[in-house]
């Protein structure tokens, strides 16, 4: 079971790669990858949502994303599969849209 179990409103996966090119005299190219697999990672965002759920959205954040940055499993919406995963930013976006209603964002790491 996922130890964070609040369901945004979407989910936009990034897969992300990183590549090294190297240039030859005869001027080919090669590239090769950095990191044997992809790194993926997931945005998360939830509308319209009541105050009491942001507070408690916020204060899972503080908690993981505090001191050395641990990592949590979470449970990916679109395919069902509980990941490994970490904040990926210091910022947690929590917008103010009306009267105890906001709007949070925040991305996610897979943990390798």
């Amino acid at each position: 079971m996922a130890d964070f179990t609040t369901s945004g409103d979407y989910v936009i996966e990034k897969i992300q790669q990183s590549f090294v090119e190297s240039e030859f005299e005869n001027g080919s190219v090669q590239r090769r990858s950095l990191w044997g697999t992809p790194r993926r990672g997931w945005e998360e965002g939830f509308n319209g949502r009541q105050k009491s759920e942001m507070i408690t959205i916020r204060d899972f954040y503080l908690l993981k994303a505090s001191g050395d940055v641990p990592s949590f499993t979470w449970n990916n919406p679109n395919d069902g599969v509980d990941y490994t995963v970490y904040f990926k930013e210091d910022t947690l976006e929590i917008e103010p849209i009306g009267p105890e209603l906001f709007n949070i964002k925040f991305e996610l790491i897979q943990v390798k």
